[in-house]
């Protein structure tokens, strides 16, 4: 039997039975990966550190955010020079149709249940009393910087996991001890952290949706030309290719790249005063 430890759509940790036959044993494999420990801190103390903190959190969502959305609307302009369909009607408004891309990721994730790594840089914590401490778990999908913003904001690494028998680096077996008692103590045997304790967004998909209203911003991070000309090389072999027969996706995929490293050159790309014109 085995349990998904979940909150929203992001799943946190699993605690499986290794040995279902085993009856009257604590076989129960325990990991917290995201979690998180504020030292003698109340709610109300918490608080104003979270709300001070967020404008960083909302910076880090911003940069990344900027370079998809660029990096995407720099790889549809480039391709049109390049690629041509019979529907003229999914050329136009390429901005607008990345906004709607945005929307739809939202409500995957938020409607479906579903994981969108490539739009949701959304960011909640959820805040748990245990003693004089506030134990924590942050729920995000990989947004380089929001675990090191969270450590300058106060917290301290307090994850946890029994199925290895290696410590991490500086932990001694006393406080991964304690790590293991804390959590069991504050968790119990409940699916969702976020009924133990309270949920703070930092970042939201709304502030996402305000992000990409930016224009300038959305339209800063474009990536270097050797990498946009490659994309698009890329793309059309992929178009192109016929798998032969017998041959594994393995060995196409690494003919199709090598016939993009060899395109690459001739790809006509966008002006850069064509780029900003939406």
């Amino acid at each position: 039997m085995s349990r998904l430890i979940r909150h929203s759509s992001t799943l946190v940790f699993y605690i499986v039975n290794p040995n279902p036959l085993a009856i009257g044993e604590n076989l129960m494999s325990t990991k917290i990966l995201n979690g998180l420990i504020l030292r003698d801190h109340t709610f109300d103390q918490a608080l104003p550190l979270l709300i001070k903190a967020r404008e960083q959190f909302l910076m880090l969502m911003k940069e990344r955010v900027s370079k998809v959305f660029a990096r995407k609307l720099a790889f549809r302009k480039d391709l049109l020079l390049n690629f041509s369909t019979l529907d003229r009607a999914s050329h136009r408004n390429i901005y607008m149709s990345l906004m709607d891309e945005v929307f739809q990721a939202e409500k995957k994730v938020l409607g479906e249940k579903l994981r969108d790594p490539t739009w949701d840089a959304t960011l909640e914590i959820v805040l748990i009393p245990h003693q004089n401490d506030l134990l924590a778990i942050y729920f995000a999908e990989s947004v380089e910087g929001y675990f090191q913003a969270l450590l300058d904001t106060g917290f301290e690494d307090f994850s946890y996991q029994n199925s290895t028998d290696d410590l991490p680096e500086g932990v001694s077996s006393e406080e991964w001890e304690e790590r293991e008692r804390r959590w069991n103590e504050v968790l119990g045997r409940s699916c969702i952290p976020g009924e133990m304790g309270f949920t703070y967004s930092l970042v939201s998909w709304n502030d996402i949706g305000v992000a990409t209203m930016d224009r300038a911003l959305m339209l800063s991070s474009f990536p270097d030309e050797n990498a946009r000309r490659f994309r698009v090389a890329l793309e059309l072999c992929e178009h192109e290719y016929t798998l032969k027969k017998g041959e594994s996706l393995l060995a196409a995929s690494r003919t199709i790249k090598a016939q993009a490293q060899l395109r690459a050159n001739s790809i006509v790309l966008c002006s850069p005063e064509d780029l900003h014109v939406i």
